[in-house]
């Protein structure tokens, strides 16, 4: 009996880590820089670790900036950005910026063909 409990025990052992394994798509970290000029002006960088194997992500990295932000006082006013680039481990990343109502979205594109399993990509956003 103490055997077959013993064998059920590790089966489940293995069957949990076999699945973290393979657990698919994971955002290791997100970083953002962000510098505030004399102008006024900020200059944000952020820079996002992904282990992506295409199971969860597979359109790529989507973000919203609002293009409209209102004041304490109510006021609503229009703010404007502008990408100066897009990098993966250093390399200019494809990407396009589409106006919505809301606000700006940022898509960064994916290629999963070019990723290698064992590399932990980078990508920034300036």
């Amino acid at each position: 009996m103490t055997k077959h409990i013993a064998r059920v025990l590790a089966a489940v052992l293995l069957s949990i880590w076999a699945y973290g394994a393979h657990a698919g798509d994971v955002i290791r970290s997100f970083n953002a820089d962000i510098l505030v000029r004399e102008d006024g002006v900020l200059d944000v960088t952020e820079t996002i670790k992904v282990n992506a194997d295409g199971t969860d992500i597979q359109h790529g990295i989507y973000r919203d900036f609002p293009q409209y932000v209102t004041t304490p006082g109510g006021t609503r006013y229009k703010v404007s950005f502008e990408i100066l680039s897009v990098t993966r481990n250093g390399e200019d990343e494809p990407w396009e910026a589409t106006d919505t109502d809301l606000g700006t979205k940022f898509t960064s594109v994916i290629r999963f063909s070019s990723f290698r399993p064992s590399t932990t990509p980078t990508r920034s956003a300036i």
